[in-house]
């Protein structure tokens, strides 16, 4: 904050001037500046008050303030048509801050609509994208088909716990299915097939709607 409508030697330091208060020469600076804008009525606004007790009140309050919003208060008080209380002021140095930044930002330009050819690239730019992942989902449903070919390959080995029941809503989900429409193996699809049916039939008899059975 500027100094210069106010000499050094024009105020003397205060020695109860608060801690948590901005510099003295700030308020200084301002007041001075107000006296200037103002004129006598900046005075009359503190006639009858015992000046250092007012600047004091003023420095608490304006290190509510960052350092910006305080010199865009300073730099706008032109705007108040009478000298501020220190209410006033802070309420200007917020706003003058606001408007300041909002001039300041950067402008959106208005896009350009995108004709139909580039739409549909950039959805087949999408898809395209997204096919590892859906490979992905299919894959990680095979292990649950191959649990179940297993065991019933190898009904002497019991599987682990709760692995049936893991593999079974996994079939069950639209994941499953997709991975049956992704197998290219004739006879390994006709298994899967089979298995999936028999599971989700299981399901319905029960009553059961697993999530995502399709």
């Amino acid at each position: 904050m500027s100094t210069q409508t106010i000499p050094p030697d024009d105020w003397d330091p205060d020695p109860d001037w608060p801690i948590r208060a901005v510099p003295q020469r700030w308020v200084e600076a301002l007041f001075g500046t107000m006296a200037a804008c103002y004129g006598a009525r900046f005075a009359d606004l503190w006639r009858g008050t015992r000046m250092a007790e007012v600047k004091r009140f003023w420095g608490i309050e304006l290190n509510k303030l960052s350092r910006e919003q305080l010199k865009a208060g300073h730099e706008n008080l032109a705007c108040l048509a009478k000298p501020p209380t220190a209410p006033e002021f802070l309420d200007l140095c917020r706003r003058a801050r606001i408007e300041q930044a909002a001039a300041s930002a950067e402008r959106l330009e208005m896009a350009q609509r995108a004709d139909s050819a580039t739409v549909e690239a950039n959805l087949a730019r999408v898809r395209e994208l997204q096919r590892p992942l859906t490979d992905q989902r299919n894959a990680s449903v095979e292990w649950a088909y191959r649990l179940f070919i297993r065991v019933a390959a190898t009904p002497d080995k019991s599987p682990a716990p709760g692995s049936l029941r893991f593999a079974s809503e996994a079939i069950a989900s639209a994941a499953g299915r997709h991975a049956i429409d992704a197998c290219a193996d004739p006879d390994l699809k006709a298994k899967y097939q089979t298995i999936r049916k028999t599971i989700v039939d299981t399901y319905h008899a029960r009553g059961e709607t697993p999530g995502g059975v399709l």
